[in-house]
């Protein structure tokens, strides 16, 4: 066997395929890698020209969108402030005309009151012996203006109220004219008056005005009958 050396290293270099051969290069490890990473940064930089017209789109839209955010915020506002405004105002005449019912109620209960606290008054006053001479006084003294002096005969009154001689005759003076009797009456109680008249009697005793009265004021304290 003999082995054929070549002593000029080029001789390989000029080593020609075959006619009709192709050469197919088997890729590497490298260039595979390679080729991910330069898909994986075209991605990129697609998606990251994307990010930029996006973000040119929004430096754009950032001013509409806040005149129209400012709008729409003044007309929720107003809106808003309308409804408070309505509804204070609900709430306002609500109170109104439960305070108006209230004071119709508190007036009413004061008007039935009114007469039951005078009667209350009256009974103390009229309950006083010390004060029904002065009252009997008064009254003869309003009956007698409204009566004609012929008309009366005497003038009766309670030996209880004028007991004494003096305070019958200061009754005589003050209120009776000299052509009628004044005379005390043992029988009659106390606050009781009577005039005799040519055609009968009159009674004027503090205790019959008085029924009278009370009757009055109970009606007027009554509650109104329902329309």
């Amino acid at each position: 066997m003999s082995i054929i050396k070549a002593l000029d290293p080029s001789v390989h270099a000029r080593v020609l395929p075959l006619p009709g051969t192709v050469l197919t290069a088997i890729p590497t490890r490298e260039d595979e890698e390679r080729e991910r990473s330069r898909v994986r940064l075209a991605h990129l930089e697609s998606e990251l020209r994307q990010r930029d017209i996006q973000l040119e789109d929004l430096r754009h839209e950032i001013p509409q969108a806040f005149e129209k955010g400012r709008k729409e915020g003044e007309a929720v506002g107003l809106r808003a402030a309308e409804d408070r405004q309505s509804e204070r105002l609900g709430l306002l005449e609500a109170a109104l005309r439960d305070a108006q019912a209230r004071l119709a109620q508190s007036i009413s209960g004061l008007e039935r009151l009114a007469p039951l606290l005078a009667g209350e008054c009256l009974d103390l006053i009229l309950g006083e012996r010390k004060y029904r001479a002065a009252m009997v006084r008064k009254a003869l003294a309003v009956q007698l203006k409204s009566i004609e002096a012929s008309c009366v005969l005497a003038i009766e009154v309670s030996a209880q109220d004028f007991p004494e001689r003096e305070a019958l005759q200061r009754l005589k003076e003050d209120i009776a004219p000299r052509r009628i009797a004044v005379e005390v009456r043992e029988e009659m109680p106390s606050g009781d008056c009577r005039l005799v008249l040519r055609l009968g009697q009159m009674e004027i005793g503090l205790d019959q005005q008085w029924t009278a009265l009370r009757g009055s004021l109970e009606a007027m304290s009554m509650p109104e009958a329902p329309r």
